[in-house]
């Protein structure tokens, strides 16, 4: 794991062997918790990443139960 301090911008990363799910500042190359090497995809870390707004979706009713028998 590389050292950035407190400034680095942070990601999220998974392991492939243990399948944690994980934030950690950018460049790090080893899962906190196994230490297998991660590699691949590290997700950023920003507030305008995650959607504040709902979208538009079809109404939803109730099913009925209808017993067969």
């Amino acid at each position: 794991m590389t050292d950035q301090g407190e400034n680095a911008r942070h990601v999220l990363r998974r392991c492939a062997q243990c399948r944690l799910l994980f934030e950690v500042p950018e460049g790090t190359d080893a899962c906190v918790v196994c230490g297998a090497a991660i590699d691949g995809l590290a997700l950023p870390l920003d507030a305008g990443a995650v959607p504040t707004e709902l979208g538009d979706r079809e109404p939803t009713a109730r099913l009925t139960f209808r017993d067969s028998n």
